[in-house]
């Protein structure tokens, strides 16, 4: 079974220069290349409210997902973006035979 993991953070600005920014400053793909892709991450998605960013993880396992937040790049990541501190629920998966693909 999978782990879901919700990250909630504040941002300056609006969505759309957030992505803006995310995307083309050289230091913050400096580091998301950096990064690379997380030992045991499954799926990532984004999603933006009026200041507020959403990010959705599924990983493999609830210490992958711990080990990820805390480390440096990402601490180096969110100072760059300018983030807030993310609140962050992670949630282990519960087959219940209603799973949809």
């Amino acid at each position: 079974m999978t782990t879901l993991a919700i990250a909630r953070m504040r941002f300056n600005g609006d969505a759309q220069e957030f992505q803006r920014r995310y995307t083309s400053d050289p230091e913050i793909r400096a580091i998301f290349e950096e990064l690379g892709q997380p030992e045991g991450a499954i799926r990532h998605r984004t999603f933006a409210t009026d200041g507020e960013l959403i990010v959705v993880d599924e990983w493999e396992s609830a210490e992958q997902v711990r080990a990820w937040i805390g480390s440096p790049g990402i601490q180096r990541l969110m100072s760059a973006l300018e983030l807030g501190r993310p609140e962050v629920t992670i949630a282990e998966q519960l087959v219940l035979g209603d799973e949809l693909s």
